[in-house]
């Protein structure tokens, strides 16, 4: 026997394994330049059954694959969906992070990332606030902070032509076929730090963060909670202390401050020259 041509044949079949479990990480927004190694923490209240829906919008997980993930660090903070759909991701929805930082149970704001009019320079990843609610999450519509449906804002998220504000990649093909979900994706948004102190200051102000994720099918973001709700929520149930998952924020630095202390002055002046 050839040692040399086994050894070699070895590592070819190796190198083959390797490529066909590798992963494959789309960007729809942003240089894909900016994602390096996020540390993620597990949101285990998050973790929600296959619901059976569009496997895009259906969010999944246990105990052992956790659905939802944060992270954070000196610029930016980051969140992290698992998705029932496991190869060559298809979006044309609207995949909501959703926050109550002040404590009121409804959410408060929003990151959401509008792949269904997915033009960046007037979608994709964008800042809302709380429209209206009736209790529910099917009940439940956010809007732009710019108030804007159509245009990015100057408070929107990568508007006035800045490009760096965030980003979102979507990542296939995780796990293994023997996990209970089978195959999933991974959906990841990241959101500079000093472009929440410039434009939404409450939310580096509060250090606790109630965070849930939803979706809608189909359409863009300014519609109705339609699709599925984390944490075993459903459209249809009731918002509750107990809908929401809590992570502990840490304090901003002083430059991130002194940033948005600068960018609330100017805010206000516009108001007040209204």
């Amino acid at each position: 026997m050839d040692m040399s041509k086994t050894l070699l044949n070895t590592a070819l079949f190796f190198v083959a394994t390797q490529l066909c479990v590798q992963a494959t990480v789309i960007y729809p927004i942003g240089d894909s330049s900016f994602w390096g190694t996020v540390s993620w923490t597990a949101i285990n209240g998050l973790n929600d059954p296959d619901d059976g829906l569009a496997e895009q919008l259906d969010f999944v997980g246990d105990a052992t694959t956790p659905g939802a993930y944060w992270g954070i660090d000196d610029s930016y903070v980051y969140f992290r969906m698992r998705l029932d759909v496991g190869l060559n991701p298809s979006f044309s929805d609207s995949h909501f992070v959703l926050f109550d930082v002040e404590g009121n149970i409804n959410p408060d704001y929003a990151f959401a990332w509008d792949s269904n009019s997915n033009d960046p320079d007037k979608h994709g990843l964008e800042m809302l606030i709380l429209d209206t609610t009736d209790g529910t999450w099917g009940g439940t519509k956010m809007d732009d902070i710019d108030g804007s449906s159509g245009q990015k804002g100057v408070l929107d998220i990568n508007g006035n032509s800045r490009t760096t504000d965030g980003y979102v990649r979507a990542e296939d093909d995780i796990g293994s076929d023997t996990d209970f979900f089978g195959k999933t994706t991974f959906l990841d948004f990241a959101v500079s730090l000093s472009y929440l102190s410039n434009n939404v200051p409450a939310m580096v102000t509060n250090s606790n963060w109630n965070v849930q994720f939803a979706t809608i099918a189909n359409a863009n973001d300014h519609g109705f909670l339609s699709a599925d709700i984390a944490g075993g929520q459903t459209p249809g149930s009731t918002i509750t202390s107990s809908s929401w998952s809590t992570i502990a924020i840490p304090e901003p630095t002083a430059a991130t401050l002194i940033i948005g202390f600068g960018a609330s002055l100017l805010v206000i002046r516009r108001i007040f020259e209204k």
